[in-house]
């Protein structure tokens, strides 16, 4: 699971980011567009699911007082595109590691990768290094 950090990392360099964002929006991926359907974020554990609602619980009472009275809302978690899948498995990667056993077992984590996102990774692999 380390290679999202190596891929995501590529997608944020200002070198490499346009080949990742042409290999994202090859037809190859259509598979993985809306990857966030409700019946996915209904199938996922815990551990996963808390990481996919991580980022609009984590910030602050006084941010989130500030984008009340200013009236703007709140920035998506994931929008539901490629992109924005590789983003996840990076952050469920990272964030399994920063609470290590709280989020159960990495066999466990990988299983529900696997399930939910199977070929993914072999895809980028095979479109960023082939």
């Amino acid at each position: 699971m380390r290679l999202f950090d190596h891929y995501e990392a590529m997608r944020n360099d200002q070198i490499t980011s346009p080949s990742v964002r042409f290999a994202l929006a090859l037809s190859a991926f259509n598979n993985f567009k809306s990857w966030n359907s409700t019946s996915t974020l209904n199938n996922m554990d815990n551990f996963m699911l808390g990481v996919y609602n991580h980022r609009s619980s984590s910030a602050s009472r006084k941010k989130k007082k500030l984008l009340r009275i200013k009236k703007i809302k709140p920035r998506v978690n994931y929008r539901g595109d490629v992109e924005d899948l590789l983003r996840y498995l990076r952050n469920l990667n990272h964030h399994y590691h920063e609470h290590g056993l709280a989020a159960g077992s990495m066999e466990d984590v990988d299983s529900g990768v696997t399930r939910h996102f199977r070929g993914f990774l072999e895809l980028l692999y095979r479109h960023l290094e082939l």
